[in-house]
């Protein structure tokens, strides 16, 4: 069997996203790799076109969109072109985008080949949420006029978007969110189940977290990314009710960004006025360190579908507080793997850092449930296997 996948990323050719989560599409590519009678290639996105076999996987350059604000679709069709010309040359059986989020997609208005789109997260969904409830776009722009150019290509992509879903008859996914999602966009298609892997170390850690009910001073967590849907105001709100009602000594530290400050202008609060610190990106092995150092991981993005980040938490078995939205209720079954609530509450988010921060047994139990469904859900073996069997089903039906 001959698989193109559409990665969206350098994959393992050059992993270039520096966030949290970025190499699980490399770590699937290196499973598959071992399966026999399989052969890999990717179209990833690159500086120029290229053509160059690396152990054992055929690669292949697809040259980025540059200053898309002029001439866009011509732009689009040329990369177009460029994906039906690495089709026509590998000739897979079946073609794997990861994404709808970048354009790699539209390889399935060019080919007769099967291609299954797997779902990570959906523009046209996640723009419903992109900005936090009390800032318009307007606001934002006035804040940072080249955010216009921002908004634009947001707006681009969710054409381009459309255009692939209309395109694609095959979905892989692991939500309920974008499961009901493709129905209503690509209402034809046929959607497969199948979860995401892990980055190894996180598989292969030895480590397991505790509570650290000796400790005078809780560390509450969060790893969240630049956009403001990642909810870097709720952290703010909530530490400064923390701090301002609560009788706990906490610090809150933020990984995975280097500065709050538009955050910051948002509520009026200072990070280090309410004792909240910014980490910058971590590596896997340093967020192995910080979460076993921790008391509880706060997610409290505005929208997501499947984050890597609560994933990996909840593995490593620290009790997850997130926000009840898009997909994360597929993840977390709320009091028993870990605690789910409204977006933007940020009473009841300090409530239940408080809740668990005092009660260490109700910690402990959220924690083992949690790992105990996040060992099953990411198991590196049953993925596989669900990767190939919607492979060979689609095969099989097309």
């Amino acid at each position: 069997m001959r698989v193109l996948w559409f990665p969206g990323n350098g994959a393992n050719y050059a992993n270039t996203n520096k966030y949290n989560g970025g190499g699980w599409t490399s770590a699937l590519a290196n499973a598959l790799k071992a399966q026999p009678r399989l052969e890999l290639g990717m179209a990833i996105p690159w500086q120029k076109y290229f053509k160059e076999e690396q152990d054992g996987v055929m690669f292949y350059g697809i040259p980025k969109i540059k200053y898309g604000i002029v001439g866009y679709d011509r732009k689009l069709n040329r990369q177009v072109r460029i994906m039906k010309s690495i089709v026509d040359d590998f000739q897979p059986d079946i073609i794997h985008v990861f994404g709808s989020e970048h354009t790699g997609g539209m390889v399935a208005t060019v080919t007769d080949k099967p291609v299954v789109l797997h779902i990570q997260g959906i523009l046209n969904y996640c723009r419903e949420a992109w900005l936090p409830y009390n800032l318009s776009w307007d606001k934002f722009i006035r804040w940072h006029p080249k955010v216009w150019f921002a908004k634009k290509g947001i707006d681009r992509a969710c054409n381009t978007e459309l255009k692939i879903l209309y395109a694609c008859s095959y979905y892989m996914g692991r939500t309920s969110m974008d499961r009901h999602v493709v129905s209503i966009l690509s209402p034809d298609s046929q959607y497969f189940y199948c979860s995401e892997m892990l980055r190894p170390s996180i598989y292969n850690s030895s480590r397991i977290w505790y509570p650290h009910t000796q400790r005078q001073t809780k560390k509450i967590i969060s790893i969240i990314s630049p956009p403001l849907y990642k909810g870097g105001d709720v952290i703010l709100r909530a530490a400064k009710i923390l701090k301002s009602y609560s009788d706990i000594k906490f610090v809150w530290c933020v990984y995975g960004v280097n500065d709050m400050s538009d955050w910051e202008n948002l509520t009026d609060i200072s990070h280090n006025q309410v004792d909240v610190e910014i980490g910058g990106v971590v590596t896997a092995e340093q967020l192995i360190d910080v979460i076993m150092d921790a008391d509880v991981f706060v997610h409290p993005s505005y929208i997501e579908n499947s984050p890597n980040t609560v994933c990996e938490a909840q593995l490593l078995g620290i009790p997850v507080i997130a926000n009840y939205v898009g997909g994360i209720p597929s993840l977390i079954e709320s009091g028993v793997t870990g605690i789910l609530l409204p977006p933007n509450d940020v009473y009841q988010t300090a409530l239940a850092i408080i809740d668990l921060c005092k009660d260490a047994d109700r910690a402990v139990a959220l924690s083992k449930n949690a790992r105990e469904a996040a060992l099953k859900r990411h198991n590196p073996a049953n993925i596989v296997s669900e990767v190939l069997k919607t492979y060979n089903t689609i095969l099989e039906n097309d």
